[in-house]
């Protein structure tokens, strides 16, 4: 295994498969930053023509969010470019929505994607991404 961080926690105890080791010190790092599974991720990803458009999109759904997220306690970060900010001819933009309540974080993106609905097929949302790429 290659690393420039051998002597980061994880693969120290990768290497001496200690896991019940690895799981504490990987919880108390995922509660401190409050990160899955102690709480829902969902990454939206927006699709434009030009960076700009897929910006505005992104940043007009953010908008329409706002006022479920402080009545829910979720927030919102970004939108900022995607990692892989243009794929196949098209620009992304990402945000992300971080709370406790997936019920309540899935309701008000559903009625921002509904109030929009000439930009629902350029929208892709990943619940619990397992990558954000």
């Amino acid at each position: 295994m290659q690393t420039l961080y051998p002597e980061h926690y994880s693969i120290q105890l990768a290497c001496r498969q200690d896991y019940p080791a690895f799981f504490e010190r990987e919880i108390a790092f995922r509660r401190g930053m409050r990160y899955p599974p102690l709480v829902a991720l969902v990454n939206v990803v927006v699709r434009g023509k030009t960076f700009a458009e897929a910006m505005t999109v992104a940043g007009d759904l953010v908008d329409k969010l706002a006022p479920a997220a402080a009545s829910a306690g979720f927030i919102t970060l970004g939108p900022a470019p995607a990692p892989l900010v243009r794929l196949r001819g098209e620009h992304r933009v990402q945000f992300f929505l971080k709370g406790s309540r997936r019920v309540e974080m899935r309701a008000a993106l559903k009625a921002a994607l509904t109030s929009t609905p000439e930009v629902r097929r350029r929208v892709t949302v990943d619940v619990d991404p397992v990558n954000v790429l």
